[in-house]
């Protein structure tokens, strides 16, 4: 089992970290709990407090992964909730060159399906692109994009393509001064591990959402984006694989 001390994303890792055991009451760690519940499907109110509803959502995660119940969290139940997290974060062997790992890594963390918990823009899976930020506000697109690019580019030891950042606006401008930016409908067929921009329809120098890549099938883009929909939208509820035509889309290559 993977567990948060060897974690190499270190925010993540302190906030699954667990100094002393907890139970039955309001505390953080009960939030953080039935958080991580739902992570795995379980949906308990998420409201700080272990009553009766929260134990019974842990016994029934304690079912389902074939462990003992208990009425205390310590850190190996912690690690337990935080498998999926952990899995999208897990090390991977570089792969050819950086765009072919960028595809795999993505993969990696769609497989995962990462989802919104306890409001707009908000729960464990945000807090991971957005290095802790959560809220209505904090879109979650380009987090998603540049985590995965990010440390795609640690891997292979070269300059992240693509900026750390919370915004395509920003995308777009690194993009552009680094020449790496392409117009839509200027470049067939895009590489897989390039990064799209989506344009505002009211503001073409305004790109409204990003994503992966992954593939170009005759200009039918297969890609993997976060904070999306079954609607595309730019705010939406998850992280999922999307087809889109390549004709709309801006494109910065990596």
């Amino acid at each position: 089992m993977l567990n948060s001390s060897n974690c190499s994303d270190v925010r993540l890792a302190k906030e699954l970290l667990i100094r002393a055991p907890f139970g039955k009451g309001k505390s953080a760690g009960a939030k953080l709990l039935q958080e991580y519940l739902w992570v795995n499907g379980i949906k308990p109110t998420i409201d700080g407090d272990w009553g009766p509803t929260t134990q019974h959502a842990l016994n029934a995660f304690c079912a389902a992964k074939g462990v003992k119940p208990v009425a205390t969290a310590d850190q190996a139940m912690m690690d337990l909730l935080a498998q999926p997290l952990l899995r999208a974060v897990a090390a991977i062997s570089p792969q050819a060159d950086l765009p072919a790992s960028i595809v795999k890594y993505a993969k990696q963390h769609l497989a995962e399906h990462p989802i919104e918990i306890n409001g707009a823009n908000s729960g464990p899976w945000v807090r991971l692109y957005m290095a802790g930020n959560e809220g209505a506000q904090w879109l979650w697109c380009a987090g998603f994009v540049t985590y995965i690019t990010a440390y795609c580019s640690g891997l292979h030891g070269v300059e992240n393509p693509v900026p750390r950042t919370f915004g395509c606006d920003a995308l777009a401008k690194k993009a552009k001064a680094d020449g790496r930016f392409r117009q839509k409908g200027t470049l067939q067929p895009v590489p897989p591990g390039s990064v799209f921009l989506l344009p505002s329809k009211v503001n073409a120098a305004d790109w409204v959402h990003t994503g992966i890549v992954l593939s170009d099938n005759g200009g039918t883009l297969l890609t993997a984006e976060g904070n999306t929909d079954a609607n595309g939208t730019s705010n939406g509820f998850e992280a999922n694989s999307r087809m889109r035509a390549a004709r709309g889309l801006d494109i910065v290559l990596t």
